[in-house]
This record gives C-alpha cells, structure tokens and sequence, in this order.
C-alpha cells in the first residue's frame, strides 16, 4: 500500500520491453538488467518544518514531501509539484490529488497554501 512517485533523469537512453506502441528490444534489454533479488532501501526521512528531504543518487535531480497545513515555503524550481493528498494553492493554481504543477526557475521561491502533501521534484535542494 502506499503512493509510488517514479523520478527518471532527462535521456535518451531507454529500452523498452512491452506495454508500448514505441519500439520494443526485448533482448537488448535482458542483456543489460540484473534479475538478481535486492533488498530494497527504504527511506523514511524526518520532516524538518513539514519538509522530508530523500537521498538521492544523482546530483541531476531532488525529491522532497512537503506537509502543507496551513501555508509553507517551496524551494525555487524548476520544478514538478505533484499533490498526493489534499488540495493545496500554488499561486492562483489549486492542485489537487492526483494532479501535478510545473515550476519554473524564473518563479523563485513559492509560497503553497491549503492542507496536503506534496511532492516537489526538480534538480537537487541544496
């Protein structure tokens, strides 16, 4: 159970193997992945001001879970707001669970409102 967020780094890079209309190289792809089981790591930041900040691999991009009750800071894009619960105003925008906001760097940083959580993805939150 739970809310799953995929996060991919811009590329061009990409071999699919089904569930597509775009070109699929089933083989190519079974050369290059690993089918041994891993332990997943499974990260349960502290939120610091209704702010979770994830670890993540690559300096390309960040993940955080914002906790909105009331209003809260967002760090400065660009960026992808995606509401997971709640309602929350971005700007003039209401984003609604299940819907997303985009968050240009020429923003700065933005002031959120209302109750609910966000995800703010974008390149890292240093």
């Amino acid at each position: 159970h739970g809310t799953a967020l995929e996060v991919m780094a811009n590329s061009d890079n990409v071999l699919r193997g089904g569930l597509t209309s775009k070109h699929v190289d089933v083989p190519t792809l079974l050369d290059v992945v690993e089918a041994e089981p891993v332990e997943p790591r499974i990260q349960r930041p502290v939120a610091v001001d209704g702010v979770a900040t994830y670890e993540t691999p690559v300096p390309e991009f960040g993940l955080a879970r914002i906790d909105v009750d009331g209003a809260a800071a967002v760090a400065a894009g660009p960026a992808v707001l995606v509401c997971s619960e709640g309602a929350v105003t971005v700007g003039p925008h209401t984003v609604e669970r299940g819907a997303a906001a985009w968050c240009p760097a020429a923003d700065g940083p933005l002031e959120v409102g209302g109750r609910g959580t966000l995800y703010r993805v974008g390149i890292g939150l240093d």
